[in-house]
């Protein structure tokens, strides 16, 4: 499966179009930026292709995502660390954190469906 995200310079929200069809999605609070301008941390979504690694889902409000991928419902006390000096950056977690990290369980529906790429393998 592919996807394909777009997003206008500097935008922190794109669109993400698979099978056909075209949703709203999040990017980084600095919009996408050239993979080889990308530094961990920077806040940018990096432009390139990577691997599909798995889909994390908010199971209150939505049902399992229809997928090959690994699927894996998310719970209130899941986070992801946004600490680069941390040795689980961008992983998940669970909250709370000694680090720095980000809630996926959240009251807007920023974080419903996240599809986690393999940038960082």
């Amino acid at each position: 499966m592919n996807i394909l995200v777009r997003g206008k310079p500097g935008a922190s929200t794109g669109t993400l179009t698979f099978d056909g069809k075209t949703v709203p999605c999040a990017l980084g609070r600095r919009g996408i930026i050239s993979n080889d301008k990308k530094k961990e941390g920077d806040g940018a979504t990096p432009a390139g292709t990577w691997p599909l690694r798995r889909v994390l889902y908010r199971p209150d409000r939505l049902s399992e995502p229809a997928t090959n991928l690994i699927t894996k419902p998310i719970a209130p006390a899941d986070g992801w660390c946004d600490d680069p000096s941390d040795p689980l950056y961008n992983k998940p977690t669970q909250l709370p954190y000694p680090a720095s990290a980000e809630k996926l369980w959240r009251e807007d529906e920023l974080y419903n469906v996240c599809v986690v790429l393999g940038h960082n393998d």
